[in-house]
């Protein structure tokens, strides 16, 4: 999609600022943190600003083939006047007349993925980042990582800007209702993907030892044969396909997100969890720890350290707490902040080019 973006600038001169927006995320997925992030952004952009959208499917007949080769391509941009492009998905445009902009959201790639398929996506994104005239990391951590592989890159032209969280998610019951008595549910919810790096095997082994709880999975594809036998001996729900409501009425309904990953390039289900009044007990490090920050319980996760932080949420004034100081430091997560962040970078990159 072409999103042709006309603002006032600061001088009250009438400036035409063009940027084009690179849906093709649409494409390889339905949803997910990067789907999310992407449709929340264009969303608030254009409730700020006047915008003009073309379909790029018309410029690709044959999506087959738009998929099968242009998703790894520079996008071709036919704009003959100056303008930002910003990708959905790590391509840029090589036309004389484009300054790019692309978001980094992690490296799970770098350090969890081997193959093929690892190799052409760590290509795709090398491209992308060496071309960039500006680069959004989705959390300080992945800043970081970002320096690592790329040590080349000028910190100046990195910005450091968070997720938003929906509206979506809220406290349903009054907070005094809610936080004084004992948990009303004993449910334990795990969000996303079960494998490698997200643990989700530590999460069977402290239930299993913790009969008293029920484990709610959201997402994260169609259990397999493995899977199901592994979680025989536990009493659990899988919701897939479920909308933002639903979920939101699941973290109210629950005791505790169980967020165990290793790795994460933000971790949107944590600021959501806590701003529903669900308390979050993930790992110390990656950006879990750095978005959690001292709202969350984190440390090394193991079977030890999660029985333990649930035994600790069973302190009521422990739980209400934390429940409290999670939801107004939740607040702080908008996607009207997201947005404000991205157009200052966009006009900054903007004015430069003029």
């Amino acid at each position: 999609i072409y999103v042709c973006i006309t603002y006032l600038s600061f001088n009250s001169q009438l400036l035409t600022m063009i940027a084009i927006y690179d849906d093709i995320i649409n494409d390889l997925q339905n949803d997910g943190g990067i789907s999310v992030y992407w449709e929340n952004l264009k969303k608030k952009i254009e409730d700020e600003i006047e915008t003009k959208s073309y379909n790029g499917k018309n410029i690709n007949r044959d999506r087959n083939t738009y998929l099968s080769f242009h998703r790894y391509s520079n996008f071709n941009c036919k704009i003959e006047s100056k303008h930002i492009f910003h990708s959905s998905y790590y391509r840029i445009s090589k036309h004389p007349y484009s300054k790019n902009v692309v978001t980094v959201h992690d490296f799970v790639y770098e350090y969890h993925t081997k193959g093929l398929k690892g190799l052409v996506h760590i290509l795709q994104k090398r491209n992308a980042v060496l071309n960039a005239d500006r680069i959004i990391c989705i959390s300080e951590n992945t800043k970081k990582d970002l320096l690592r592989f790329y040590p080349q890159i000028a910190e100046k032209t990195i910005k450091v800007i968070y997720h938003g969280v929906s509206e979506d998610f809220f406290q349903i019951n009054n907070q005094k209702q809610s936080t004084e008595k004992s948990p009303s549910s004993k449910n334990i919810i795990f969000i996303g993907k079960r494998g490698g790096y997200k643990n989700f095997q530590i999460v069977i082994d402290s239930l299993e030892e913790l009969q008293a709880y029920n484990l709610v999975l959201v997402g994260g594809g169609k259990l397999s044969k493995s899977e199901k036998n592994k979680l025989k001996h536990i009493r659990y729900k899988h919701y897939k396909g479920i909308s933002n409501a639903e979920l939101n009425t699941l973290y109210n309904n629950s005791c505790a997100l169980i967020y165990p990953s290793f790795y994460e390039g933000f971790g949107l289900p944590i600021i959501e969890s806590l701003k529903a009044g669900c308390p979050v007990i993930c790992h110390n490090g990656s950006s879990t720890s750095e978005i959690g920050s001292q709202y969350v319980l984190k440390g090394d996760i193991t079977t030890n350290f999660i029985i333990k932080s649930l035994n600790r949420l069973e302190d009521q004034k422990f739980r209400q707490k934390i429940i409290i100081e999670g939801i107004k430091y939740a607040s702080n997560f908008t996607w009207d902040k997201t947005a404000k962040e991205t157009l200052n970078l966009y006009t900054e990159l903007w004015e430069e080019f003029q």
